[in-house]
C-alpha cells in the first residue's frame, strides 16, 4: 500500500495513509482519500476478460482439433523405410496364419504375398472344348459343353450362345449362357445350355465368345489336350 503525504488535511500535518480515516500521530478522524476508477483500469479489465474468452475458447475446441491431428502428424514425419506396428503385427500374424489346400505350414512360416492379377485378354482368344453333352430332360434339352482355356491370359466372360432350327430353316427358341468368372489359362469349366424342348428341332450351332472379344474354338478329345 502506498504511503501519500496528508499534510494540507491531516490536523497535526504527519504523513498518514491515503485511505486511513485516523490519524496514527494525533488520532483525530480524517476524510479518507478515494481513489479514483481510471480508465486504464478499466481497459485493463476488459482485456483481462477478453484473454479468459480466448483461452477457454482455446482449450474447448483447440485441444481436441489438437489430439486429433496427432496421429495424422505422426505419419507424416514417420521414416517410411522403418516398420510400422501396423507391419510388424501383419508379420506377426503371417508367421501364424494356418493354410489353405494341402495342410498347413509350420508354425514360424511367413506366407507368400498374393500374386498379382493378370489383365484378360483382349480380342480373339483359343477356347479348346470337349463334344458337347446333349440330354432331354423332360421338356428341357440340356446340353454341356466342357470349355478350357487355352490363351495365354485369362478370359473374362465366357459366353456360349446356342441356335437351333427347324427343318425350314427357321429359328426356334434357344439358350445361352456365361460364365461369371474368369477361367484362367489352361483351367476347366463347365457351361449348361437350357432349352425347351420342340419337337420341330432339326439342327443347332454354337457360338462362342468373351467380354473383350471373340473366340476362336479347337475341339479337344480330353481336357489334358493342349
Amino acid at each position: 500500500m502506498a504511503i501519500s503525504n496528508r499534510s494540507a488535511s491531516a490536523p497535526c500535518a504527519e504523513s498518514i495513509l491515503a485511505d486511513a480515516s485516523l490519524c496514527k500521530h494525533c488520532h483525530q478522524q480524517v476524510e479518507p482519500i478515494r481513489r479514483p476508477v481510471t480508465a486504464e483500469a478499466t481497459t485493463l479489465s476488459d482485456a483481462t476478460k477478453r484473454r479468459v474468452v480466448v483461452a477457454t475458447l482455446v482449450l474447448v475446441v483447440g485441444l481436441p482439433s489438437m489430439l486429433w491431428l496427432i496421429p495424422w502428424v505422426s505419419l507424416y514425419f514417420t521414416d517410411p523405410t522403418q516398420p510400422s506396428s501396423l507391419t510388424e503385427g501383419s508379420e506377426s500374424t503371417n508367421k501364424q496364419a494356418e493354410v489353405s489346400e494341402g495342410g498347413t505350414r509350420d508354425v514360424g512360416a511367413r506366407v507368400d504375398p498374393v500374386p498379382s492379377l493378370t489383365a484378360p485378354i483382349q480380342g480373339e482368344a483359343l477356347v479348346g472344348y470337349i463334344k458337347p453333352n446333349v440330354e432331354v430332360q423332360g421338356d428341357t434339352v440340356v446340353t454341356t459343353i466342357t470349355v478350357k482355356n487355352l490363351s495365354s491370359r485369362p478370359i473374362a466372360g465366357l459366353r456360349i450362345e446356342e441356335f437351333w432350327w427347324d427343318s425350314a430353316n427357321r429359328p426356334l427358341p434357344a439358350d445361352s449362357q456365361r460364365l461369371r468368372e474368369p477361367l484362367m489359362p489352361q483351367d476347366v469349366a463347365d457351361i449348361v445350355l437350357r432349352t425347351p424342348r420342340s419337337p420341330d428341332m432339326a439342327r443347332n450351332s454354337y457360338k462362342f465368345s468373351h467380354a473383350n472379344g471373340s473366340a476362336r474354338t479347337q475341339l479337344l478329345s480330353s481336357t489334358s489336350d493342349q
